[in-house]
């Protein structure tokens, strides 16, 4: 599995636009990039929750669990103050 996005991760034919992986039709490249990177891409960090024995590849997931299950929606930086960046250990 890679690392980096790269925009041949992108395939775009008169078909529509998909993700190279897993053949998902998306409607903009830029769907399709935040889809690789979160779906496809080995994090070079991750995010442990300060409240909870959880672990998060990405923001977007860390913010969304703070919000529903520690009662933390609409908090400003939230990643600053619940998060812990750890590295990935698969970069070791």
């Amino acid at each position: 599995m890679a690392t980096d996005f790269n925009p041949t991760m992108i395939v775009v034919s008169s078909a529509g636009i998909f993700c190279s992986f897993c053949q998902l039709q998306l409607t903009t490249k830029g769907a399709a990039k935040l889809h690789i990177e979160r779906k496809h891409l080995i994090p070079r960090f991750l995010i442990e929750c300060s409240m909870c024995p959880k672990v998060f590849r990405n923001k977007m997931n860390f913010v969304d669990h703070v919000g529903k299950y520690h009662g933390k929606r609409g908090e400003r930086n939230l990643l600053k103050n619940y998060g812990i960046m750890v590295p990935n250990e698969l970069f070791s």
